[in-house]
């Protein structure tokens, strides 16, 4: 069980910010989903996100292009494509 948002594209950057208002937040039960995933080789991956409060429910297939690229489409609630760059650095 996860929480966030339902198929959201894997940020590390918060959903929300203070721009949005402290109204408009919703509660922490609204936030969880269940989440399956099967590494189908080294660079591609299936999931299946199902909400626990509503009836939302997201299928997403992950394709890796290079190191640190990945190539996202979902179906479902939520449909989209992403090109999704992360890159991390340590502080020495």
């Amino acid at each position: 069980m996860r929480s966030g948002e339902l198929g959201s594209a894997g940020s590390i950057l918060p959903v929300e910010s203070t721009v949005s208002g402290l109204d408009a937040s919703t509660s922490d039960v609204e936030r969880q989903f269940l989440q399956i995933t099967k590494q189908i080789s080294a660079d591609i991956t299936l999931s299946a996100q199902q909400a626990l409060s509503d009836t939302g429910t997201v299928g997403r297939a992950s394709y890796r292009l290079a190191r640190g690229l990945t190539a996202e489409v979902s179906a479902g609630t939520v449909n989209g494509l992403a090109l999704i760059y992360r890159w991390f650095s340590r502080d020495e």
